[in-house]
């Protein structure tokens, strides 16, 4: 038996009824997935918005208690010391890696200095290196000395970097200071 399709028309239109129908449902699926993503980030914003009004209330009850209580408890002043302590403090890690980072393939480093604060003295960081080619020497350190000063981990600590000793003995090398803004050579 033989079967003939006398009208391929229909067959298209029930084709193309089944892809938009198809697509209709994708599409509704989709929408479906994004009315409960919306939803999810309206409740997760609700519950955010609820968590920062608890922990403004309870850094308002924090301040007032701590205006009440008096600072004789040595627990309270050996915390408070500590806090003092760690400002002052100095990462050294990120200033290395700023070091190593911005060092051009002429230059050399040949020794790290990082004086740590004391009660008399603000933290300092001496970098002594040396020339490895005899062309553009001054150049090359006046370039990596631009390269430190724009870098924001050794300005957040050292935003005053000069030049130190340029020795003339034939070995080519150099110094640079760090210190603090306040602080003088």
């Amino acid at each position: 038996m033989y079967r003939i399709n006398l009208y391929p028309e229909y067959r298209d239109s029930r084709k193309a009824a089944r892809t938009r129908a198809a697509s209709t449902a994708i599409l509704f699926s989709l929408l479906g997935l994004e009315i409960l993503l919306v939803g999810a980030l309206f409740l997760s914003d609700s519950l955010l918005r609820e968590r920062v009004v608890s922990l403004r209330s309870e850094l308002a009850q924090l301040d007032t208690r701590l205006a009440t209580e008096t600072l004789d408890r040595p627990e309270l002043t050996q915390a408070l010391n500590m806090l003092e302590v760690r400002a002052d403090r100095v990462d050294w890690s990120p200033k290395f890696t700023a070091l190593a980072e911005n060092i051009d393939a002429s230059l050399m480093l040949l020794q790290l200095e990082g004086r740590a604060s004391t009660r008399g003295e603000r933290a300092q960081l001496i970098i002594s290196g040396q020339y490895r080619t005899k062309k553009g020497r001054l150049q090359t350190v006046s370039a990596y000395l631009d390269r430190l000063r724009d870098d924001a981990r050794l300005k957040s600590d050292f935003p005053r970097i000069t030049l130190g000793n340029i020795r003339s003995d034939g070995k080519g090398e150099f110094d640079l200071l760090c210190t603090p803004e306040e602080a003088s050579e």
